[in-house]
């Protein structure tokens, strides 16, 4: 990491993220080998974000915005020389401080992506919760092919506050998954609904996410 001032303008030199965002990633891998992301894989990814906004949480930083797109990817070498795929969580646009109170956006301003955000963030309230709801979406749409709530914007608002998500038996057919892989996909079932949970005092620690690295 570096920084510097070119010509009167302030520039952040950061590691390169080469293999794109996870939305990109998921996309390449199933355009050139005709297969979706492995349980394992969906596992690996949610848990390094959960860890890596637990790590904003414990700074007073809640991001607003967790999506498929703010997590990028790269490699990451490991102690046997092996490389693997790292998740960073990046755009911290609408990230706003406890502390201060403070975004780069009023924080009195509904902020977010509608498909992944709380029931509680369209009333404008801000916590960790939102965040993990989010991650929860992220993961619910890795596991299954598919969003929960779809449609319209108000559609999708309706489907955030009122109802709830459909089981990932339905969402795997509805995305046009291989039936084979629900078997294994229950496992996920109950960590990713506590996440959705319309309650904003659902649990917000990483254990939950953790949860998932113990079932396989």
């Amino acid at each position: 990491l570096d920084g510097d001032i070119y010509h009167g303008q302030p520039f952040i030199v950061m590691e390169l993220a080469f293999m794109g965002n996870l939305l990109t990633y998921r996309r390449q891998k199933e355009m050139q080998t005709g297969q979706a992301l492995t349980i394992e894989e969906v596992v690996n990814f949610v848990l390094q974000s959960a860890e890596g906004l637990e790590y904003a949480h414990s700074k007073n930083v809640f991001h607003r915005d967790v999506k498929p797109e703010n997590l990028l990817i790269t490699k990451k070498r490991l102690q046997d020389e092996t490389q693997e795929p790292h998740v960073w969580v990046s755009d911290f646009g609408l990230a706003i401080s406890q502390y201060s109170g403070s975004s780069l956006r009023s924080s009195q301003m509904i902020a977010g992506t509608a498909e992944y955000m709380s029931p509680e963030s369209f009333f404008r309230k801000v916590g960790a919760a939102g965040d993990q709801y989010g991650l929860g979406i992220v993961a619910f749409e890795l596991f299954t092919g598919g969003l929960p709530f779809e449609g319209s914007i108000g559609e999708i608002i309706k489907g955030h506050e009122e109802k709830r998500p459909p089981s990932f038996d339905e969402a795997v057919g509805r995305s046009g998954r291989r039936s084979g892989m629900n078997n294994k996909l229950k496992a996920a079932e109950e960590v990713i609904a506590t996440a959705l949970e319309k309650n904003p005092d659902r649990s917000v620690d990483v254990i939950k996410f953790s949860n998932l690295q113990v079932k396989y």
